[in-house]
């Protein structure tokens, strides 16, 4: 199983179809003379926020190419976003336009609804968390296929397409009938930017525990850049200043990265510099973002980690359960080689997690892991415990919901709790 994450981002969604569309021309480029792959016959599932919901419709359940929906995404931001108006009912009249182009043009009738009524689950499956206006806190999942947790909502294709884009004040909600009430959606941009590990849940549910992971494949906007904090005291300043908070992608993707860094089937793509928005700057070039996506992607560093990806979903090479992917809140890889390599490792790993950790000393970072989790259980790897003079015990969390697996060719490593495994 192969799964494609892209984050809200708007106008800088184009970044990521630039760097999709060169890991499928990469991809059949190595096909062998092959018919070209589209990404719904490479990814089981694909899901996204905001924009990125859109682009994940657009692969997932319109089938397009990489080409296809750069070219499409990139009408859609030329006729929506380039010309804002401050009217959300005229912002979302415009969006209704250009979706009801987009289905007619692949021939897809209004009222198709996203989940079908009868027939088979979908090759690819779509996942978008959206939210109800009134409680935004808990994210609404849009499928087109039948949640085995609840019924599906009921929306059509249309309605996903604009429920997702549906960010305040820009646009208007979306109404939609429910049982005797009408329910609002909006985009989950604000609190679910980067949906990497919604995802990872939905696919769990959606495919099994015992399914392998071969692949996630989660591409960002890019840098936001520095967000100042507004120096006075008026409300648009603070508006802006929050919502660029909230619309940071970048902090999910570190916090992951580093809990999953070592397992080779987890790549992050987004480009640092060149496409930052500014505070008041809601558009931006598309000629620009594409120059600056086309540089990133010729970075060495940037090369390999696209070679890597594009090894591991044509082989399969590290491959994981969903089970394992989604049963821990959190997952922690350190080298075990030695008491620094173990201290400065876990040091890293909650530093990453930002905010009020990312000052933390080792000492605040063990009191910090000992602490009990909200959803789950901490999993500590602790790798290539070799050294048969290490103390081991000082580096493990006083937690009771968690676990810690020890890798070591010195046995006596095993005596360290041998009622535990």
């Amino acid at each position: 199983l192969d799964e494609y994450l892209t984050d809200a981002g708007g106008p800088r969604g184009i970044s990521q179809l630039e760097i999709l569309k060169h890991i499928m021309d990469r991809l059949n480029d190595n096909a062998d003379g092959a018919v070209t792959k589209r990404p719904c016959e490479v990814f089981a599932m694909i899901g996204g926020t905001g924009t990125g919901g859109l682009i994940a419709v657009f692969l997932a359940v319109l089938k397009m190419t990489a080409d296809e929906a750069l070219e499409t995404f990139a009408d859609v931001i030329n006729k929506v976003f380039k010309d804002t108006s401050p009217n959300p009912t005229m912002q979302t009249e415009k969006l209704k336009k250009v979706v009801n182009e987009i289905l007619a043009k692949h021939h897809v009738p209004l009222d198709t609804k996203l989940v079908p009524a009868n027939g088979a689950p979908p090759t690819c499956r779509l996942y978008i968390p959206i939210v109800d206006k009134k409680n935004t806190g808990t994210p609404i999942i849009l499928t087109n296929y039948g949640d085995p947790r609840g019924p599906p909502v009921k929306l059509t294709i249309a309605e996903a397409m604009l429920a997702t884009c549906a960010s305040p004040p820009m646009f208007s909600p979306v109404e939609v009938i429910k049982d005797f009430g009408t329910v609002e959606f909006i985009s989950a941009d604000l609190g679910f930017c980067n949906p990497v590990r919604e995802t990872i849940e939905g696919a769990h549910s959606a495919f099994g525990d015992e399914t392998t992971v071969i692949c996630v494949l989660s591409v960002g906007c890019g840098n936001l850049g520095a967000n100042v904090a507004p120096g006075n005291s008026q409300a648009n300043a603070l508006i802006t200043f929050l919502k660029r908070i909230a619309l940071d992608g970048e902090r999910k993707a570190q916090e992951v990265s580093s809990q999953m860094e070592k397992l080779s089937l987890y790549h992050r793509f987004s480009v640092a510099y060149g496409i930052e928005i500014s505070q008041d700057e809601s558009w931006k070039d598309l000629e620009d973002i594409s120059a600056h996506t086309l540089n990133y992607l010729i970075d060495e560093e940037v090369a390999r980690t696209v070679n890597h990806c594009i090894t591991t979903l044509k082989d399969g090479i590290g491959s994981t359960t969903l089970e394992q992917l989604s049963m821990f809140v959190s997952v922690f890889f350190v080298d075990g080689s030695s008491n620094e390599s173990i201290k400065r490792e876990l040091t890293e790993h909650v530093r990453a997690l930002g905010g009020a950790h990312s000052q933390k000393s080792f000492e605040e970072c063990m009191k910090f892991l000992s602490l009990p989790t909200q959803g789950g259980e901490r999993l500590l790897v602790i790798d290539n415990v070799d050294n048969p003079n290490l103390n081991i015990s000082a580096f493990l969390p006083k937690w009771k919901r968690g676990a810690v697996i020890i890798t070591s060719r010195n046995s006596t490593h095993g005596q360290l709790s041998p009622m535990s495994h």
